[in-house]
């Protein structure tokens, strides 16, 4: 898959892993040492006038970009122990059952089948005049199955003057979520991400930025979820990625969307089109009593899903 890719009316910036960020070089030089400096500047924000407040703009175990990036990459076990605090007592108030939701999606099977033209030639088949059958190709082909796919996504994004660590409770949520879906048997993708508007000065279209913290079948890491879900890794990450693409930025960066299946990063819309998976949204959550209502709000979409 492609980092970058545009449609007619979005620019979507999506990284797999946060190692594919350091790799990175952006085509367009004027935003290049934006990027840098968003992702690999070891300087404090109180430069940018922050001062007294970077803790509060990255999280209190951040003083630059580059440790947000650094605990994105290897987990942050001392934001971990918060999470872990927020997630026992959103269970303590919440006792939800998850064991009847089922999720019919469409899944995709390879096929072989054979014409008068394709990839690969049988030459006895040639020999016996039989040229309509000669050719032989791979075709996909779309079944109707019952799967067990749910992809959790998180919006990371927030004004300037909240609070990173209330934040964290987006990521106490989903690891609530996470928790129940896999007990009851199905397979949790998490990704973050965020959809943009007016951040570019040469063309109107949206960006939207995602990276994929847990895929399918994999084991989650609750220190990089605790590390990379919350508004620290959106005033690093996030703003960086506006910086990847062709397109000069403008100073302020644009406004944030509020996501929804109709407006998803773009990298994702394949898989919801197709019918792969359902998106379970996790909104802009900032406290406990939010938190609780983000919950039962993640939990209905999945009810209303599993029966359709």
């Amino acid at each position: 898959m492609d980092i970058i890719e545009e449609s007619e009316y979005m620019v979507g910036i999506n990284f797999d892993s946060v190692l594919d960020i350091f790799d990175f070089v952006p085509i367009n030089s004027n935003n290049a040492k934006l990027f840098k400096k968003y992702t690999t500047s070891n300087l404090s924000m109180s430069g940018e006038g922050y001062a007294g407040h970077t803790n509060k703009i990255l999280g209190p175990t951040n003083s630059s970009r580059k440790q947000v990036m650094d605990h994105a990459l290897y987990g942050d076990t001392d934001l971990f122990s918060e999470l872990t605090k927020m997630s026992s007592r959103l269970k303590a108030e919440l006792k939800i059952d998850t064991s009847d939701y089922k999720q019919h999606v469409k899944a995709t099977k390879r096929k072989r089948i054979r014409s008068g033209h394709g990839d690969e030639i049988d030459i006895h088949k040639v020999y016996q005049g039989q040229i309509d059958k000669a050719w032989e190709c791979r075709v996909r082909e779309t079944v109707d199955s019952t799967h067990n796919f749910v992809t959790i996504l998180i919006d990371y994004v927030g004004n300037w003057n909240e609070n990173a660590l209330s934040s964290l409770w987006r990521a106490a949520t989903a690891l609530l979520v996470v928790d129940e879906l896999e007990r009851a048997g199905k397979s949790v993708k998490i990704v973050i991400g965020s959809v943009t508007a007016n951040c570019f000065t040469r063309t109107s279209k949206y960006a939207s930025t995602s990276i994929v913290v847990k895929d399918y079948n994999k084991q989650l890491s609750h220190e990089r979820l605790a590390a990379m879900a919350h508004l620290g890794f959106f005033r690093s990450f996030g703003f960086a990625c506006l910086c990847a693409t062709k397109y000069d930025v403008n100073e302020g960066l644009g406004h944030s969307c509020t996501m929804s299946d109709e407006l998803l990063p773009l990298h994702l819309y394949r898989e919801f089109e197709e019918g792969h998976t359902r998106f379970v949204h996790i909104g802009r959550i900032m406290s406990f009593e939010s938190a609780i209502k983000g919950a039962e709000s993640a939990f209905a979409q999945i009810a209303h899903f599993s029966k359709s």
